[in-house]
């Protein structure tokens, strides 16, 4: 009977969320999908407490009274330049600090030069309606977000907040436990930690944080076009109650089911292999590796977890070149991986609700994971055993992308996936043509 409860609610509206979810978040949900600023949830069982709901709002804020500003005053300036105190450009264009010219920086030891690196505006029309349109959509659903945030507040388990205004500057920080049929004063747990100024908050069934700041309009003197602001917003939570996963992801039964789909003849395809060992020096990498784990250049992604010495990431990346077809292949493909949860929703697995191309970068739409069991006889020495499959989605000038891995332990994944045959230790091998 517990099967069958499952089933319905994962066949709803590609699985669509429980009543467990508190009303002012779905409705805050649906505004900010409705004004493009989220475009999915995503929706995970591998924490073995129930079918988790999140989703991620980032905001960039504008300072929209310059957008009315005379164009003459209006500048861009390096990402050099807008670190250091009086840095601006005269009105030739030349870049100064503190009112003196300047040609050359002399930066870490190393001399470089500022030709180019600031530039004047040319444009005689004012900002585009395009770019206006975006800063109103993005003020709005700040604004939607923290009205909701001051109404869950009085109805909150557990609610802390920050607040610091000086001299034009705002920095805001909001974590709250919403109140939930599943919570109980034993199961939530705040912690302090010198790195926040607020608790953070863990075991609540649904939880919200906030962080916004913006930096002060009479010190930072940047072209329109640069935000002024940030905001950070996140929802986590339990939507539903279902067993916690006892099995891996059944990842040939869906690639069966995908085959027939990714055949078309209209969809260009190309193969990546990223291996690295215990042979891969990664101190050779260590100037382009940000310490949480993300390359900063040449490499999108790699986790380096205590997942063993390497790993082996085998890639297909098929590409679309119609939107209207892309679409609906994808569309296709997040059906299968919804079909085959509801085959068996005992595997671990974490999926958006919603298929659509990202812009910015390739992101996962579908992972299915080993359950915990696997993460257990790896750490034994069963190294065969975590096999995991991930499916992202990319679209820019070029096309559509839909990028299918296959990976044992750690996961390569290049900036250059485009272009690539293979990346083994770092050494790169290139097709000759572009896809």
């Amino acid at each position: 009977m517990k099967r069958i409860f499952i089933l319905i609610i994962l066949a709803a509206t590609q699985l669509s969320v429980s009543a467990q979810t508190n009303p002012k978040i779905e409705a805050l949900y649906a505004y900010l999908k409705a004004q493009g600023v989220v475009h999915s949830c995503k929706l995970n069982n591998t924490y073995g407490n129930g079918l988790r709901k999140r989703f991620e709002v980032s905001l960039d804020m504008y300072d929209e009274s310059r957008f009315d500003a005379p164009l003459a005053k209006q500048y861009n300036i390096d990402s050099i330049l807008s670190r250091l105190p009086g840095a601006e450009v005269d009105a030739e264009g030349n870049p100064t600090i503190n009112g003196k010219k300047v040609k050359k920086l002399l930066v870490d030891g190393k001399e470089i030069s500022l030709d180019g690196m600031v530039a004047v505006k040319k444009t005689e029309s004012k900002i585009d309606s395009a770019y206006r349109a975006k800063a109103a959509r993005n003020r709005e659903a700040y604004k939607q977000i923290r009205r909701t945030l001051s109404e869950l507040q009085e109805e909150a388990v557990e609610s802390y907040s920050y607040e610091y205004h000086q001299h034009g500057a705002d920095t805001i920080i909001t974590t709250m436990a919403l109140k939930n049929p599943a919570n109980t004063d034993a199961n939530v747990r705040s912690y302090k930690t010198p790195l926040s100024p607020v608790p953070e908050i863990h075991n609540a069934p649904e939880t919200v944080y906030l962080r916004y700041y913006n930096l002060s309009k009479e010190t930072v003197k940047i072209s329109p076009y640069v935000p002024l602001g940030f905001l950070s917003f996140i929802y986590d939570g339990i939507v539903s109650n279902v067993p916690k996963p006892t099995k891996d992801f059944d990842i040939a039964a869906l690639q069966k089911k995908l085959a027939p789909i990714l055949k078309d003849k209209r969809i260009k395809r190309r193969e990546l292999l990223c291996l690295h060992d215990s042979t891969f020096n990664r101190s050779a990498y260590n100037d382009s590796l940000n310490r949480i784990g993300q390359y900063s250049k040449g490499i999108q992604m790699m986790t380096t977890s205590s997942m063993g010495p390497g790993g082996e990431s085998h890639y297909t990346i098929y590409k679309l070149t119609n939107e209207e077809h892309a679409k609906a292949v994808l569309s296709q493909v997040l059906d299968c991986v919804n079909q085959q949860i509801k085959d068996d929703p005992e595997q671990a697995y974490e999926v958006e609700s919603d298929a659509y191309f990202n812009t910015s970068y390739a992101k996962d739409i579908f992972s299915g994971c080993p359950c915990s069991q696997s993460y257990l006889d790896y750490y034994d020495g069963k190294r065969d055993v975590v096999k995991k499959m991930d499916i992202k989605s990319f679209m820019d000038t070029e096309g559509f992308y839909i990028i299918i891995s296959i990976n044992h332990g750690d996961e390569t994944f290049p900036h250059e996936w485009k272009t690539l045959k293979s990346m083994v230790n770092g050494e790169k091998v290139y097709y000759k043509d572009p896809l």
